[in-house]
């Protein structure tokens, strides 16, 4: 939330041979629905049979969301399972563009390998379970060994929405030989952002 002139969009393609009831909730770090002044969440939206749906977060959950400090993930769930998409954050410019597919399969461990020294590294871990997830994140020289290593836990259908070095790994210089590893007692779905201290993201 509160991203000024940043948006985010969402594209969804239904490969089945039959309609899908798309449900697209936007959930805070806590695990709460995001809620406020002219947000509209969850939002149930029908994708007939190899149809697409590309949608702004704003023209989903309405404009009051880009208005919303909270932080955390959008979960979108299918009554059918051949649903696949992507979402881009860009601004009004287009001078800042980068995305991801959508991520249907939660883990237990995984590394995210790319560290930015000239700005911030944004991790965004959501934990999709009934029950909390426990978190461990490794800040890893090339060499294998450890520099530090932090945990914390995530509430159920929460997230952990944090700057690597800012919030995380505090006290330490970001090098970009490093990676970070992460383990969880549940499954997790994980995002990273990296962003220079001016124009590009990743």
């Amino acid at each position: 939330g509160d991203n000024g002139d940043e948006h985010l969009g969402i594209a969804v393609v239904n490969e089945d041979t039959v309609a899908a009831t798309l449900k697209f909730t936007a959930i805070d770090g806590s695990g709460d629905p995001i809620q406020g002044a002219g947000i509209t969440n969850p939002v149930v939206h029908v994708l007939d049979a190899g149809k697409q749906f590309p949608v702004l977060d704003t023209q989903l959950f309405g404009e009051g969301f880009s208005e919303s400090a909270s932080t955390g993930w959008i979960q979108l769930e299918s009554t059918t399972s051949n649903i696949a998409g992507f979402f881009l954050i860009f601004n009004d410019s287009l001078s800042v563009l980068d995305g991801a597919n959508l991520d249907d399969t939660p883990v237990k461990s995984l590394v995210l390998p790319e560290i930015e020294a000239a700005g911030s590294t944004m991790l965004d871990i959501s934990n999709p379970n009934a029950g909390t997830a426990t978190v461990t994140l490794d800040l890893v020289r090339a060499d294998g060994t450890v520099r530090t290593s932090v945990t914390r836990d995530i509430s159920p259908n929460g997230a952990l929405v944090a700057d690597a070095f800012a919030d995380l790994f505090t006290g330490l210089t970001p090098d970009v030989t490093d990676y970070i590893r992460l383990q969880a007692s549940n499954a997790v779905h994980s995002f990273e952002l990296l962003r220079k201290g001016s124009g590009d993201i990743e």
